[in-house]
């Protein structure tokens, strides 16, 4: 019987994969989460100006664009984040080409991509432990595993569930390597790909407006930036005004060794003036670099979850297994939870 469960990372793949272990898991198994960062989402968290809370902005996930296929799959998630407020039809227009299907219906996250994440850990009630990089995990006595931060914590668990990008899996110390040349998944792992970008969050005075027909701007043809919303207005939110802008793909891949600070204000900032010269001067901006943004090579066959030890049992997941859409994260998500049911 599973006492002790420990998933690592604390995005939407994550934070689903627990909330579905809630219903399954016997009441006496606690049920943990540790991510190195100080808060949760990944992708799908969501900033605030420093100095307004009522200004928000999402740098990474901008919109939840399902295919038929997917809504019926999972009816009983999109049904519960749109009657509770999470999700809302998207009602601002999309100007220039985009990559979405003529099949995708496009939901906007009134609250902030972060509180769809927040939503489910609510529901999961595990203990969560931010600021907590796990660096090895060794198994002990073949019974469990001990799981040991580069902060010098260190805990055992019967079962670990993985869900960061594939080249993090690859870093882990202890029995992980060992475990990955034995089950030929090295190899897989290291030809997962992703797409990489840099991101500004600008937030602008109560008083301010940006007088654009748009709520979301596909650029295209530019070496710099490709993405540009301003983000209240896609939220349809009566928050203050912010924007997000995202750079291309292959500017990205060129520049993602250098500093984010000097790319973000150096280039892209000078840039989007070029592309809105009436753009009001913002009060902060807030610079991000997404290494891993979205899977460009998913793992072969897209299985959405892989096991690497069966007892104790070791899972790895998320959008490396399947894709990067939050439908992508929920397929890696119930596979798991498939993985370990077939286990109590």
């Amino acid at each position: 019987m599973l006492e002790r469960v420990l998933i690592v990372g604390s995005g939407i793949t994550a934070a689903v994969t627990a909330s579905l272990l809630r219903n399954i898991l016997p009441s006496t198994c606690s049920l943990s989460i540790w991510d190195k960062a100080r808060g949760p989402g990944g992708r799908m968290a969501t900033n605030r100006c420093p100095n307004n809370d009522r200004c928000t902005v999402d740098l990474g996930v901008q919109y939840i664009s399902p295919i038929s296929s997917e809504l019926h799959d999972h009816k009983s998630i999109y049904n519960d984040l749109l009657q509770n407020g999470f999700l809302s039809p998207m009602r601002g227009s999309i100007e220039g080409e985009n990559p979405y299907d003529d099949d995708a219906t496009h939901y906007v996250t009134p609250k902030g991509s972060g509180s769809i994440v927040k939503h489910f850990l609510e529901a999961a009630g595990a203990a969560i432990r931010y600021n907590h990089h796990v660096d090895s995990i060794t198994l002990c006595d073949n019974k469990t595993w001990d799981v040991c931060t580069l902060g010098g914590q260190k805990e055992q668990f019967d079962c670990v569930l993985l869900t960061m990008p594939a080249p993090q899996i690859l870093q882990l110390k202890g029995s992980i390597p060992s475990l990955l040349e034995s089950q030929q998944v090295a190899q897989r792992l290291e030809a997962v790909s992703y797409s990489a970008r840099f991101a500004l969050g600008l937030f602008f005075s109560p008083v301010v407006t940006i007088n654009v027909p748009w709520s979301v701007k596909y650029v295209e043809r530019d070496p710099v930036i490709r993405y540009i919303a301003i983000d209240n207005k896609k939220r349809d939110s009566d928050q203050d005004v912010s924007m997000v802008v995202h750079t291309t793909v292959p500017f990205g891949l060129e520049n993602i060794e250098r500093d984010k600070d000097t790319i973000c204000q150096e280039v892209v900032l000078p840039r989007l003036r070029e592309l809105m010269p009436d753009l009001p001067t913002p009060v902060s901006v807030k610079n991000h670099k997404w290494r891993f943004s979205q899977v460009h090579h998913a793992y072969e066959g897209k299985p959405g979850a892989v096991v690497l030890n069966e007892a104790p049992l070791l899972v790895i997941g998320g959008d490396s297994f399947t894709y990067s859409k939050l439908d992508g994260c929920v397929y890696s998500a119930e596979k798991m939870v498939k993985i370990i049911s077939a286990k109590l």
